[in-house]
């Protein structure tokens, strides 16, 4: 007698083993968390270095690319007409070693110029401060003379914030001086394996640009190879409007913060602000941030001009309002010829999730990359739309008050007609012939 599997019973209880082994996984995760967070954290740190590579090989990308087509692959063919190939292979080598030391001689240049200026400009903050918290009081002092109550409750509070501040000097971090040794040699520890991820990353990043090409055919290769030819297709497409969107936008993010670094040192020589160096760094870095950057790196620069004048401190509030505007309508839509295509307020949503989830590095890429996926969202409801024949832009939902389910017809309301009010509505809106109570 042959047997038969009755599916009813099979797919029940595959259904049933399914749910028992995600459990009793789920209960396993559960009591294990500090083991698998510990294995977690170790394959993190030993892809950092290939994470290290990844992002400096696509910052140098347009680089390479530019000095390749441009400048070496010219040169190499008209020197190796008889092979083709040699010369394309000395044209990238030659291109990766022009990025390379591009990024090193940008880096370091900017280390010598800027750093010896920013310790300086920190050691005399540090000297001088005693003297600026002496000059804020008198200042607070005179500008609140004729407000007495006021003065008091401003003097009590600032002298309490100075005492909680000597007391923490004093009861604090004096005591904690002998486990200063233990944190330097535990920060030269860290410091010698970030040495060493960047080192690795920097020799990751030349194998990715020596044989970019060689690494996106197999990734395509791969992806064929696993899902279906539609779908596969997809994803390349969404992959290449992601780099267009996500690339262009870091790369002229960072230009527009070198820019705008480089004019605020000037302008804040010209105005006599204290600790220029710094300021500039500080506008230049937290520019990196759209939207809250500006207005990060120029709350503790107006408080370095405020400890030495509060006119130059309006000053500097003046400048940096007119800075940013100069930035907004000039150099950054030079520089980010695409908008992203998101509104004002996603971006500013997309810049607290990224804030929650990552930090500053999550602020820096929150809106190219909910410009994608907005962009992405977008696509995929157009086609829907389309295939239901239903009219694809914004404005057309206007004024829509339902859409035939037969047809697909949109009914609108006209000018004349007003929604009928229910509820305690009903009761606010007078009737027809009876005024309403003043």
């Amino acid at each position: 007698m042959k047997f038969k599997w009755d599916r009813k019973y099979l797919y029940s209880g595959v259904t049933a083993f399914s749910v028992i082994a995600a459990c009793a996984l789920l209960v396993w995760l559960l009591m294990n968390f500090s083991t698998i967070r510990s294995l977690a954290i170790g394959a993190w740190n030993a892809i950092l270095p290939v994470i290290y590579g990844i992002v400096l090989a696509y910052l140098l990308a347009p680089v390479c690319n530019f000095v390749e087509k441009k400048w070496f692959l010219p040169l190499t063919t008209k020197y190796s007409k008889k092979k083709p190939e040699r010369a394309s292979r000395r044209a990238r080598r030659l291109s990766v070693t022009t990025a390379l030391l591009f990024a090193l001689i940008l880096v370091s240049g900017l280390l010598w110029l800027v750093l010896p200026q920013i310790v300086d400009s920190l050691r005399t903050l540090v000297n001088n401060l005693p003297g600026y918290v002496k000059d804020v009081s008198n200042w607070l002092t005179a500008v609140l003379a004729n407000f007495p109550e006021i003065q008091e409750a401003v003097t009590t509070l600032f002298g309490d914030f100075t005492d909680s501040l000597t007391d923490v000097i004093t009861n604090t971090l004096l005591p904690q001086v002998s486990s200063v040794v233990t944190s330097i040699s535990s920060g030269v520890v860290a410091a010698i394996g970030t040495i060493f991820n960047l080192f690795m990353g920097i020799v990751v990043s030349v194998y990715l640009l020596s044989q970019k090409e060689r690494f996106l055919a197999q990734i395509k290769k791969l992806l064929y190879a696993v899902f279906r030819p539609p779908f596969a297709n997809s994803l390349l497409k969404n992959g290449a409007l992601a780099h267009q969107k996500f690339g262009g936008f870091i790369t002229a993010k960072l230009i527009d913060s070198l820019i705008i670094g480089l004019i605020t040192y000037p302008c804040v020589l010209i105005l006599q602000m204290p600790f220029p160096a710094l300021i500039a760094v500080i506008i230049g870095v937290t520019n990196v941030i759209p939207v809250f950057g500006p207005f990060i790196g120029a709350i503790p620069c107006a408080f370095l001009a405020l400890m030495d004048s509060p006119l130059k401190c309006l000053i500097f509030v003046i400048f940096i309002v007119a800075l940013q505007q100069v930035d907004g309508n000039i150099i950054g839509p030079r520089l980010l010829s695409e908008n992203t295509g998101v509104s004002t307020f996603w971006v500013i949503v997309a810049l607290l999730v990224g804030q929650w989830m990552f930090g500053v590095v999550g602020m820096i890429i929150a809106v190219p990359l909910f410009a994608v996926l907005w962009t992405l969202v977008t696509s995929a409801c157009d086609r829907k739309l389309k295939e239901k024949e239903l009219p694809v832009e914004t404005d057309a939902y206007n004024n829509l008050t339902e859409v035939d389910p037969f047809t697909n017809e949109p009914h609108y309301r006209q000018p004349s007609e007003e929604p009928t009010p229910s509820g305690f509505l009903k009761w606010l809106r007078p009737k027809k012939g009876e005024k309403k109570d003043s």
